[in-house]
């Protein structure tokens, strides 16, 4: 989290005239019900019919507050509204600073001493005036009789219930135990939902929610156990610590696996938020709890009225806002979890205004700004994820939590996710569309105003001339797109770089009418060079040449590079160790290969300073006797390579365990050589690693381009596709490799799997 995002001027926005009417609205017709000179809200929403869809709203959420907010608020308790009392299982809950949380006392204000065991006369079921300060113990050293259990302090509190650590003798282990509050005891329906909140955690059993153990009362007095979390709240959490990406995706990936267990069971939670959210501190495991508002879909308890509105308004879906049960589902549950990993990505809640009935506003009218215009340094698939969750149509979103976990699983794993980052020009339509004037065209009376957006509206007076230079701009983008002549830069002509370049070529000219110029390289870093200088629009390039380059996009893997260590036979040359100070070809200057040679010894801290002819091509081993040996990237089906391990005066060797197993914390794959056809290869499979090959382009490419190469890499003839016959990785194979494509190659192999 990044705390000064929160304080960031660009997006202070100003409230539109239409907010600004309907909240002056709303509170005027509000301050007069109180006086009893309202006119009736049947005509008061008559009178303002352009805004009655909004009052509506709010004038029911204004009810569905009145009635469930309960006798004590956090604001009539002095609470920081930054710092919610979770009412749940944490056993490091927050402490409140407010003046009315007595710790208890052993004696009553009389001096008369207070019974605490056999007759339990002290009544559990405290008045907020007396609720103990959370984190304070009981009044005995030895904590409260209750039952089976003995009251130690209380780590939680909230509006209807009170949390203590409790022990339970009978099994001797510490548990939480929730009881109901004395000041909402009378209300039958708070009686029903807090047993409701019981029977529904206690219903799904699952790693990643709070366990309830038992439910029942002790004379009259109801309570349930559950399992106490060692950790603290992922509201406190957040704020007390900076959350890095991984540790973000690790948590909500739990929860999206609890949530996803309710589910299964037809239940939604209704309430999803970080305070509901508990973290262990041993193991860092997450726990969803508080189902206080949860709904079974299937044989509802009804404990709220039809079209009343539940849930936190800054992490509620807009079906959820607008109580439209026809809507409400799954997709209501993802969305909250997308709010939350957007606070978690920004320091804020996608929407929060000064008010409850403000930010229901903008929940269901405004479009979340994208995470990365408040904190550019956020990692794109989870800013994928998160904009995929709030979106305010539910089709839209996840189908499932179990669908959304498995993306924050793809995070985690360094696979793409199925969600699609938002592209350069995604974000400049959006960008465009919230300029007042263009909003107000498209019927959107909430658009995200920053300063930058007025400029552009007082300048709106030359559009035909911004129209023009759109016209100019489409005609220039539109020619980067599909070039009349495409380059692609290859490699050497005798290598197999070479050939599949040819093949593209003869492919384009055949089926696309396409002209295609073919430029020989000396390699992967020079193609690189060439793509980055916009001389060439598609290259092939080794993945060691692409490391940390943003401004080149792959496209598809073609097929894997072995590592081929050939030495002379007879020079004691028997392992890796033994190149340093040997005449040793690594690969030509500005080449894949030879960047792969240097970068896997200094793997395995062999000096390769002090190896000698090391820019020799591996092709002169043949003709000179004085290289010693040579480190060869590339396929084995390479013309001079098998020549090479059919010459008996040359030998293959392979790599030892522990140098594979050093090789791939750095991103090779094991691999093995086999001898088939090759006679000095003398097992018959050969240990050793290999990178990728990859079908590159700029990062900036268009679609028709991207669509236009893979197309023609393939697309079945009647003598099969490029990649058949050439024998590199299928489309589905491709397809499977976890690199970070492309937007429009990652759409294309979606659509080769649907």
């Amino acid at each position: 989290m990044s705390e000064h995002l929160i304080d960031n001027p660009e997006f202070e926005d100003e409230p539109s005239e239409r907010e600004i009417r309907i909240s002056t609205l709303l509170a005027a017709f509000l301050k007069q019900e109180d006086e009893g000179t309202a006119v009736s809200r049947e005509r008061f929403l008559k009178e303002n019919s352009d805004v009655a869809e909004d009052l509506q709203i709010l004038l029911e959420m204004a009810d569905m507050i009145q009635e469930m907010a309960g006798p004590v608020s956090e604001d009539e308790l002095g609470l920081d509204s930054n710092s919610p009392l979770p009412d749940a299982a944490s056993s490091k809950a927050p402490s409140s600073d407010h003046e009315a949380n007595h710790e208890l006392k052993g004696s009553l204000d009389n001096g008369e001493e207070t019974p605490t065991n056999q007759g339990d006369s002290v009544d559990f079921y405290l008045p907020g005036d007396l609720i103990p300060q959370v984190g304070k113990d009981s009044s005995m050293p030895e904590g409260f009789t209750f039952g089976d259990y003995q009251l130690l302090e209380v780590i939680g509190q909230g509006g209807m219930g009170i949390v203590y650590r409790a022990h339970q003798a009978g099994i001797n282990r510490e548990v939480a135990v929730k009881m109901i509050r004395s000041d909402r005891f009378h209300f039958d329906k708070d009686v029903a939902r807090f047993y409701k909140e019981a029977q529904t955690a206690g219903s799904t059993q699952h790693p990643n929610i709070v366990t309830v153990f038992d439910i029942g009362n002790v004379s009259g007095r109801h309570y349930f156990s559950m399992q106490l979390i060692e950790g603290t709240d992922l509201a406190a959490l957040n704020r007390e610590s900076e959350l890095s990406s991984r540790r973000i995706t690790e948590i909500l990936k739990d929860v999206a696996s609890g949530v996803d267990a309710a589910h299964q069971h037809n239940i939604l939670h209704r309430d999803l938020k970080p305070a509901n959210v508990l973290v262990r501190e041993a193991d860092g495991q997450a726990f969803v709890t508080d189902f206080g508002l949860a709904k079974q879909v299937e044989n509802e308890l009804e404990l709220t009225q039809s079209g009343d509105t539940v849930g936190t308004p800054s992490y509620m879906a807009p079906e959820q806002a607008r109580a439209d049960e026809t809507q409400m589902g799954p997709a209501s549950d993802v969305y909250s979890i997308g709010a939350i990993l957007y606070e978690l990505l920004t320091g804020v809640p996608p929407f929060k205004s000064d008010s409850m009935a403000s930010t229901v506003v903008e929940v269901l009218h405004r479009e979340v700004i994208p995470p990365s215009d408040m904190n550019p340094d956020v990692n794109k698939y989870l800013e994928a994820i998160c904009l995929k969750c709030l979106e305010k149509n539910p089709q839209l979103r996840y189908e499932s939590a179990k669908e959304l976990a498995e993306d924050f699983q793809r995070v985690l794993d360094g696979r793409p996710v199925k969600a699609v980052p938002v592209g350069k020009s995604k974000k400049a339509i959006r960008w465009v569309c919230n300029v007042p004037f263009f909003a107000r065209l498209s019927g959107n009376h909430f658009p995200n105003v920053t300063p930058a957006h007025r400029v552009v509206n007082h300048l709106l007076w030359v559009i035909p001339v911004l129209l023009l230079g759109l016209f100019i701009l489409w005609q220039s983008v539109r020619e980067s797109y599909v070039p009349d002549s495409i380059s692609i830069g290859t490699g050497m002509s005798d290598q197999f770089y070479h050939q599949v370049g040819l093949e593209l070529k003869k492919e384009l000219a055949t089926h696309y009418n396409q002209p295609t110029e073919i430029l020989t390289t000396t390699g992967s870093l020079e193609n690189v060079s060439l793509l980055n200088s916009g001389k060439i629009h598609i290259a092939i390039a080794q993945l060691e040449v692409l490391a940390n380059d943003n401004s080149v996009a792959k496209l598809t893997p073609l097929y894997a590079d072995k590592v081929h260590v050939v030495v002379r036979k007879g020079l004691g040359i028997k392992a890796l160790t033994d190149l340093a100070g040997r005449a040793v070809s690594l690969g030509p200057t500005n080449s894949g290969m030879r960047i792969t040679s240097e970068r896997i010894l200094s793997t395995l801290d062999i000096d390769h300073e002090s190896m000698r002819q090391t820019f020799v091509p591996f092709q002169n081993m043949l003709s000179d006797s004085s290289i010693e040996a040579g480190i060869v990237t590339t396929r084995t089906e390479n013309r001079v390579l098998r020549h090479l391990l059919n010459d008996p005066r040359f030998e293959l060797i392979g790599f030892s365990t522990s140098q594979i197993n050093e090789l791939t914390q750095i991103g090779y794959h094991r691999d093995r050589i086999a001898g088939d056809g090759l006679s000095q290869v003398e097992a018959e499979l050969t240990s050793t690693v290999a990178t990728m090959a990859f079908l590159v382009s700029n990062a900036d490419a268009g679609e028709a381009l991207v669509n236009r190469m893979l197309n023609a890499l393939f697309e079945e003839r009647k003598n099969g596709s490029i990649a058949t016959r050439l024998n590199l990785l299928s489309r589905t194979a491709a397809s499977q490799h976890p690199i970070d494509f492309h937007p429009a190659a990652l759409k294309f192999f979606d659509e080769a799997e649907q």
